[in-house]
């Protein structure tokens, strides 16, 4: 569970951001650390650039369909976003499908893993951009240094990381 922030049509709740109320098993780094953008490729392969979001809070979420706590997050991700998108609140949804394994390249795996991913994001409802596995994963491990899935990182609107919740 995830509190976010109280309200966004504050310029105060934005600058000065409440507690994240961070659930057992789970580590909360606080950052101040200005992220450079990068491209990605979202689901429907159109290429696409972090900096499309300037200006809003974006909560990146990296997952898996094979991630059960993942999956789990799916229903909060979803009242988060129906309640924060109009206030200026995004999520980016970074499939890493392969996150830790020492030969990801596996062309059978990578297809029917994409298919998986897609078909979880339709099934449930997820109606926020989806990156790709093959751009996602280069952004897991060498922009936020991601090791383990959920991980969820939170960044203003002036791309500041403002937190990385992940599991210990």
């Amino acid at each position: 569970v995830v509190t976010l922030i109280p309200t966004f049509s504050q310029p105060e709740a934005l600058a000065n951001p409440a507690p994240l109320s961070i659930p057992t098993g789970y580590t909360q780094t606080a950052h101040d650390k200005k992220i450079a953008d990068f491209e990605f490729v979202d689901f429907d392969g159109k290429n696409r650039k972090f900096s499309e979001f300037k200006g809003k809070i974006v909560l990146i979420d990296f997952w898996a369909t094979w991630c059960g706590p993942c999956l789990a997050d799916i229903p909060k991700l979803k009242k988060l976003y129906e309640t924060y998108k109009s206030q200026g609140f995004e999520i980016l949804g970074m499939n890493s499908e392969t996150i830790g394994d020492s030969d990801p390249a596996d062309p059978d795996f990578a297809k029917e893993s994409a298919v998986r991913a897609k078909q979880i994001v339709k099934t449930r409802g997820v109606t926020w951009l989806q990156a790709n596995a093959e751009t996602s994963l280069p952004i897991a491990v060498n922009v936020f240094g991601v090791t383990a899935l959920p991980t969820k990182i939170i960044v203003d609107g002036e791309g500041r990381i403002l937190a990385k919740i992940g599991e210990k």
